[in-house]
């Protein structure tokens, strides 16, 4: 039986990433909400890559949870144990929600949204990214293909959004390919 693509293309990345030196993470909270995408310095460089080395370990995304070491619910403080600083953070001044930022591959960033506690966690991805749903909905799929695993959803007028909001996870699209996925807490439980 041959060996899927996506899962070739995470065990060459694993392998590699587990081959690079690990800082340890620094425990601190950001100081500021910088709109730099990349960490410019060598030292920053190699704290994103342990980042994406914890992340891709971390691949199956639950509907209504989140990921295995950070979830729906958490704390901030928990995400910073589990992942460390984020690479980029925007600081939720009006709304006061926060935004947390975290490169997973060069295919993957994923982003925690909320105020004390992690309210949505959104992760933006491209083909040959190894994050999938444990249904099995992965980056560059059609919609229909969404369907066909979760059931008919909440579509939006321009179908670009499809939304299972009793399961707590909706799907976005971009040239008619998933290109987003959305985790929060599910409604009517």
């Amino acid at each position: 039986m041959p060996i899927p693509y996506s899962l070739a293309l995470f065990s060459v990345l694993l392998l590699c990433a587990t081959a690079q030196a690990q800082p340890t993470a620094d425990p601190k909270p950001p100081a500021s909400a910088g709109p730099s995408a990349a960490p410019a310095d060598p030292i920053n460089r190699r704290r994103a890559e342990f980042i994406s080395h914890l992340l891709q370990a971390d691949v199956h995304v639950r509907a209504g949870q989140g990921l295995k070491a950070v979830r729906v619910g958490s704390s901030f403080q928990a995400v910073l144990k589990a992942w460390g600083r984020p690479i980029r953070s925007e600081d939720g001044h009006l709304l006061g929600t926060n935004k947390w930022y975290y490169r997973a591959d060069y295919f993957t960033e994923v982003r925690v949204d909320g105020k004390k506690f992690v309210e949505k966690i959104v992760l933006r991805g491209k083909p040959g990214s190894p994050f999938q749903t444990t249904r099995g909905a992965g980056f560059g799929m059609p919609a229909f293909q969404i369907s066909a695993l979760y059931g008919a959803g909440r579509a939006s007028r321009d179908k670009s959004l499809i939304a299972y909001p009793q399961l707590g996870i909706s799907f976005r699209f971009a040239s008619g390919a998933l290109e987003g996925i959305e985790v929060y807490a599910p409604s009517g439980r």
